[in-house]
């Protein structure tokens, strides 16, 4: 199905400045539909911090890198 929305997807695997994290999903925000942030879960302060910004907005989903990788594998 084809429709107009446009997707972002960012894979945060390193911690960053609140700011700067804040800035991507804000700027995301503005420009796309929805956004997708794939992070490790095993790595607590990056997955703290994609949590803790992405309440702010309404078109986020956090996707583990654990899932993406169980899928890569099945290709």
């Amino acid at each position: 199905v084809h429709n107009d929305k446009k997707s972002c997807v960012e894979v945060e695997l390193t911690a960053k400045k609140y700011d700067t994290l804040d800035n991507n999903m804000k700027n995301n925000y503005l420009n796309y539909d929805g956004q997708k942030w794939i992070t490790p879960f095993d790595r607590i302060k990056v997955k703290e911090q994609v949590e803790k910004i992405s309440k702010k907005y309404t078109d986020i989903d956090i996707i583990p890198l654990s899932e993406v990788v169980e899928i890569v594998k099945t290709l």
